[in-house]
């Protein structure tokens, strides 16, 4: 797996207290293009017939350019190609 390099936790960023305290100086065009992103990203997975079943801001690292990495991918739910048997994803987050 490649290491992740000079990215923060997304709940670090979209914090306003925590992003003050470290001057990140994130906008809210930054903001906006992680949001993005983030949501691109998934709907790649899903069009890929990926779930991704514990979506949290802990799992997700963003760097200075905005773009997002999953770093917990354990419980992704996938579809073995060949039999199309799925295997489920029994982990998930509610908070």
């Amino acid at each position: 797996m490649l290491e992740v390099r000079n990215a923060r936790q997304l709940i670090g960023i979209y914090d306003p207290q925590h992003c003050n305290k470290l001057k990140l100086g994130i906008n809210w065009r930054f903001l906006h293009v992680m949001a993005l992103n983030i949501a691109s990203f998934i709907a790649a997975l899903h069009d890929s017939v990926y779930v991704l079943g514990d979506i949290k801001p802990q799992n997700i690292l963003v760097n200075n350019r905005a773009l997002p990495s999953i770093i917990y991918t354990d419980p992704f739910q996938v579809k073995n190609p060949q039999n199309r048997k799925i295997r489920r994803c029994l982990v998930g987050c509610q908070g």
